[in-house]
């Protein structure tokens, strides 16, 4: 008999659970910020990538024209999609147009057909938001921060059974 327990509103658990979410999201920031080297960061891509499906093929450091790492995307009938991939340690507000300078390198060094900009910063300057703008309208990329980024690490770091041997 548990018709007599008291259910909340569907949307009520809904509105909490993307509350637990958001009120998380500051706290992991602020861990990373605090911790992160670096190569660690790239590491941390690394893993968010494969664990999304994406077959990395290398990761270059600091030295690599264009694209920290690469990566294979299946497209099915054997055939694949080669992504490459700009990480940038910028926190809190990134007005640095580097990033999406390289990764229009990388389309003519690596010929790829698609960039993947992650920041790890919360909001993007109007000079870079504009920058980007200009650049979709030739090329196929794309840009991962704030929030979007830091769910997908939530995830990342939350789940036991990754393997970081």
């Amino acid at each position: 008999m548990h018709h007599h327990l008291k259910k909340d509103k569907p949307e009520q658990f809904k509105d909490k659970v993307i509350n637990w979410r958001e009120s998380l999201l500051p706290h992991l920031t602020e861990s990373l910020r605090n911790s992160l080297t670096a190569s660690e960061t790239e590491r941390l891509i690394l893993e968010m990538l494969r664990r999304d499906g994406l077959d990395v093929l290398w990761s270059a450091g600091a030295y690599e024209q264009g694209a920290d790492i690469l990566c294979d995307v299946q497209l099915g009938y054997g055939l694949l999609s080669k992504i490459a991939i700009q990480v940038k340690m910028h926190w809190g507000e990134d007005y640095d147009t580097t990033g999406i300078e390289q990764l229009e390198k990388a389309f003519e060094v690596h010929s790829v057909q698609a960039g993947l900009l992650v920041s790890m910063a919360q909001k993007l300057g109007d000079n870079v938001l504009a920058r980007i703008e200009k650049a979709q309208r030739k090329h196929n990329i794309r840009v991962l921060y704030g929030e979007e980024l830091y769910g997908r690490l939530l995830e990342l770091i939350a789940d036991s059974s990754l393997d970081l041997s």
